[in-house]
């Protein structure tokens, strides 16, 4: 507050509880938000965080692709119309849970960019590859990264 005095007892070392996934970026990788455009695009509202994703879109030829940087993506959160993240929101009972409106995803730079590029096309739609366990989704993204920088995956 103005005014106020900054002691050491007002400080803490504890991340931020709001939105906790973003604390934890080192600059290989960045969050990134992209519009779920229809129902079916966003896996009929059933994404969660941590999901492994693969974007699909639609090329000039009007042929259904996955672009080979966008195969293995992870899901950091899901977020309403509102600006509260899906998992969230406080829902009154006999009321329904607010829709997602975008994902938000944890992406490489080449990610990013194909990214940004997609959802200007308005061509984005999510397809689940895996959910489970941390180590195993940790596979998922670590073969995306070998692939993105030419390797074979092992």
């Amino acid at each position: 507050m103005p005014g106020d005095y900054i002691l050491k007892d007002k400080l803490s070392n504890q991340v931020s509880k709001e939105n906790p996934y973003l604390y934890t970026l080192d600059g290989t990788k960045q969050a990134i938000s992209v519009s779920i455009k229809s129902f079916a695009c966003g896996l009929s509202g059933k994404l969660l965080p941590d999901d492994i994703v693969s974007v699909i879109s639609v090329d000039g030829t009007g042929t259904a692709v996955i672009p080979p940087e966008l195969h293995y993506v992870k899901v950091l959160a899901l977020t309403g119309g509102s600006g509260v993240d899906a998992d969230k929101q406080q829902v009154k009972q006999g009321e329904k849970a607010e829709l997602p409106a975008t994902v938000t995803l944890l992406a490489t730079m080449k990610q990013a960019k194909a990214l940004t590029e997609l959802e200007s096309k308005g061509s984005i739609q999510f397809s689940l590859v895996y959910r489970g366990s941390k180590e195993n989704a940790d596979k998922f993204l670590k073969t995306e990264d070998q692939l993105e920088s030419g390797q074979s995956p092992k």
